[in-house]
C-alpha cells in the first residue's frame, strides 16, 4: 500500500512539475518589463530550465517506480518528486513574482496542492534523510531500474 501510494503521489508531483514550468514559461513569454519579454532575461531562463532539468529526472524515477513496483524505488522517486514539485513552484514564483501570491492567478493551487501532496507519506526531507541513512547502513548505493 505504501509503496503504491508513494509512487502515484509522485506520478502527481511530477505533473504539476511539469505544468507549473510550463506555465511560468509561456507566462516569460508573454509578460513585458523594460520592453522586453521576461523570458529574454538570463536569471529567469536558468530558474526555469533548472526546474525542467529536475522535473526530468524526477520523471524517469516515476517511470522506473512504476515499472518494478519496488519499495525502495517508489520511495526514491516520491523524494525526488515532491523536492522538484517544491523546486518548480518555487522558480516559478520568481517568474510571476506579485502576481503569483494573488488568489486570482492559479499558482496557488498547485503550490498548495504540492505541499499537501508532499506530507502524505513522507515528505521529501524527512525521505531524504531515511534514504542517506540505509544508504549509508548498507555502505553501496542500490542501482534503480536502467538509470
Amino acid at each position: 500500500l505504501v509503496t503504491r501510494a508513494r509512487w502515484l503521489i509522485a506520478a502527481e508531483l511530477v505533473g504539476i512539475s511539469r505544468h507549473v514550468v510550463a506555465a511560468a514559461v509561456e507566462y516569460t513569454k508573454e509578460r513585458v518589463q523594460y520592453g522586453k519579454p521576461i523570458g529574454v532575461f538570463q536569471a529567469l531562463q536558468h530558474r526555469l530550465a533548472s526546474a525542467h532539468a529536475m522535473t526530468v529526472g524526477a520523471g524517469h524515477l516515476v517511470t522506473e517506480a512504476g515499472l518494478d513496483g519496488d519499495a525502495w524505488t517508489a520511495m526514491v522517486a516520491k523524494c525526488m518528486a515532491g523536492q522538484t514539485a517544491e523546486h518548480a513552484c518555487t522558480q516559478a514564483q520568481q517568474c510571476y513574482g506579485a502576481i503569483g501570491f494573488t488568489w486570482e492567478h492559479e499558482f496557488h493551487h498547485y503550490l498548495r496542492r504540492t505541499y499537501a501532496l508532499d506530507r502524505l507519506f513522507g515528505d521529501w526531507r524527512t525521505l531524504e534523510h531515511e534514504i542517506g541513512a540505509r544508504l549509508q547502513a548498507a555502505g553501496t548505493v542500490t542501482r534503480i531500474g536502467s538509470l
